[in-house]
């Protein structure tokens, strides 16, 4: 029929010793407190769980999957750009795609400081830039058939210094240890 079945009450629990099956042909299940949406699940277009802020009804969190199972997780307020998404396991978070790729989009910075002025970013095809403090130290360029470069921009290079052992017959100095050495000459031949 067209009516529909309703139960009410103060609560309602269901409490089964097997499974529960919602069956809605409709394509949507919806989730209310009182008569405010507070979350659902639409079939249309591909699968999706949305949840809403329920103070608003405007602003909420999206898994939407389509097709082969690509997978998006999106969020939105309705009236700015601070739907931010916090990922805070109480253990690791690993990234383990079978691609081996984790990507991040052209331009965009990787921050290390809680977003504030230290990252890596791609400037342009092939230029990556490394920025600390909000100075960029480094940069590095593939210039394919014209060389690489790793350019230290208004920075330096600091490397560990090194003490060799002095022998008057033969002082090796290995500067794959270290490009700063300190070797004190003690007579015999340089």
């Amino acid at each position: 029929g067209g009516g529909g079945t309703t139960i009410s009450g103060q609560t309602v629990t269901l409490d089964a010793a097997g499974d529960v099956n919602i069956d809605a042909n409709g394509g949507c299940i919806n989730f209310n407190d009182d008569d405010l949406k507070v979350a659902e699940f639409l079939s249309a277009g591909g699968g999706r769980l949305r949840i809403y802020d329920d103070a608003t009804s405007s602003d909420y969190f999206n898994i939407n999957v389509q097709a082969n199972g690509r997978s998006y997780i999106v969020t939105e307020d309705n009236d700015g750009t601070v739907g931010h998404l916090d990922i805070a396991p109480n253990g690791d978070l690993t990234l383990d795609p079978d691609s081996q790729k984790t990507i991040i989009n052209a331009t965009d910075g990787l921050y290390f400081d809680g977003g504030g002025d230290t990252y890596l970013y791609e400037h342009s095809a092939d230029i990556l830039r490394v920025i600390v403090g909000g100075d960029q130290l480094l940069q590095l360029t593939e210039s394919g058939a014209d060389g690489n470069e790793v350019h230290f921009k208004n920075s330096c290079a600091g490397f560990t210094q090194l003490e060799p052992t002095y022998d008057a017959t033969n002082t090796n100095v290995d500067f794959r240890h270290s490009n700063k050495q300190f070797l004190t000459f003690d007579g015999g031949n340089i």
